[in-house]
């Protein structure tokens, strides 16, 4: 038997994951880049690096703003901002995708995954302008994958109500 190196093993694993391997594993190395950067932000003792960084990323809720950065309307559902933030994503999302893949196919996953990331960015904005509290210090920035998996989730629940998992 021939061993492959790590690097080709995980190429591997993730072809053969499907899409639900391919999304946890773009989120993997999302969360992993923002690692280095606490890393490298805490060595060279820079504490504004990590949020100058998620600047990047996240999704400000002020629209006007977007046309400088619109890639942030797809970066911020692949970023978490902490370990268990990113673990209880992955968790939920892997388990709900699996059951998701079995009714709709894994088409339909990623575009349910893409549509829910976006209606969360449309309920920010509007929960920016709506309520005066959240305008007051500025538009809010948003990142995480937890509306997109709740997206994938809800699916489920709403096809299949009565499912025993």
């Amino acid at each position: 038997m021939e061993r492959e190196n790590i690097g080709a093993y995980l190429k591997r694993i993730i072809r053969q994951s499907g899409m639900t391997g391919k999304i946890i594993a773009v989120n993997a190395i999302v969360f992993v880049f923002f690692l280095l950067i606490q890393i490298i932000a805490r060595l060279y003792l820079n504490d504004n690096l990590l949020e100058q960084v998620l600047g990047y990323f996240g999704v400000i809720a002020d629209p006007a703003q977007m046309i400088y950065r619109p890639w942030t309307l797809i970066t911020h559902f692949f970023t978490h901002y902490g370990f268990l933030h990113f673990l209880f994503n992955m968790i939920v999302f892997y388990f709900s995708a699996r059951i998701f893949v079995q009714f709709f196919g894994e088409r339909r996953l990623l575009s349910t995954y893409f549509v829910g990331g976006i209606f969360a960015y449309a309920v920010h904005v509007a929960a920016y302008y709506a309520f005066p509290l959240l305008s007051a210090e500025g538009p809010a920035l948003m990142v995480g994958a937890s509306a997109s998996v709740m997206a994938v989730f809800f699916a489920v629940a709403v096809h299949r109500p009565s499912l025993k998992v």
